[in-house]
């Protein structure tokens, strides 16, 4: 082949794919200019994600944590490895007892595997759930406002699903009892 007919073949089979571009471009769907690009759903709550999630227990049973929605929530994010973690436990635990006949739920999720929780558990015995969020833990505490990355980070959520406190670090029974009477005011 000489280079004439290189060119030619070139120059043909570039006006050809042009044509079917064009042909194909009244299939194509374009999308809509969006006026509002940089916000949400004004349906979007902090909370979320953390009532879509369903974690395992300590058992290994699935908990849908849409089951506590309508209830005020104490989530606690911790780990067995957390020194102030394991020493607000006893805390949480006793608090939980206390409140369990107030509709007001505590509940851990651990950023941590299931067999150290159990052995823990063995370990301290907690009155509250303890669920199992190795993976999906710090990307739920994050959406509540953990922009510190700590543990332990605990969060009040009232009945509407919304964030009303939030504690970074080590917390004590008394600090919540305080935060939890100032909602039934």
């Amino acid at each position: 082949m000489t280079n004439i007919k290189k060119i030619t073949s070139v120059v043909a089979l570039a006006i050809v794919v042009y044509l079917v571009g064009l042909t194909l471009e009244h299939y194509v769907v374009k999308p809509t200019p969006q006026t509002h690009q940089n916000k949400p759903p004004a349906t979007l709550n902090a909370t979320d994600p953390l009532f879509a999630a369903t974690l395992n227990d300590t058992e290994n049973r699935p908990i849908a944590l849409k089951s506590y929605k309508g209830r005020l929530l104490v989530i606690n994010f911790w780990a067995t490895w957390c020194p102030p973690c394991r020493e607000e436990m006893p805390e949480l635990s006793a608090l939980s007892k206390e409140l369990a006949a107030k509709n007001i739920a505590v509940i851990g999720i651990a950023v941590d595997d299931a067999e150290s929780i159990k052995s823990f558990q063995k370990e301290t015995p907690v009155a509250y759930p303890l669920l199992e969020a190795e993976v999906e833990g710090a990307p739920l505490a994050t959406g509540l406002g953990n922009d510190k990355g700590v543990l332990p980070f605990t969060v009040l959520i009232d009945q509407k699903g919304q964030v009303i406190k939030r504690f970074f670090g080590k917390i004590s029974k008394e600090q919540l009892l305080v935060a939890l009477a100032s909602q039934s005011q």
